[in-house]
């Protein structure tokens, strides 16, 4: 599981698409939260449209 300076330096690099990078952190909250509960809602489709 990346974190997010990883898949920024992914990104800046060109290794990493913004989709790519969406799908990866949308993963990484989906592990994660349900032990911090730190989102009440996620955008998943509308981040998605916006990373093409």
């Amino acid at each position: 599981m990346a974190t997010i300076g990883e898949l920024a330096a992914r990104y800046r690099s060109g290794e990493a698409t913004p989709t790519e990078v969406v799908e990866a952190y949308f993963r990484r909250i989906e592990a994660l939260d349900p032990k911090v509960r730190a989102y009440l809602t996620l955008t998943q489709e509308s981040a998605m449209a916006q990373a093409e």
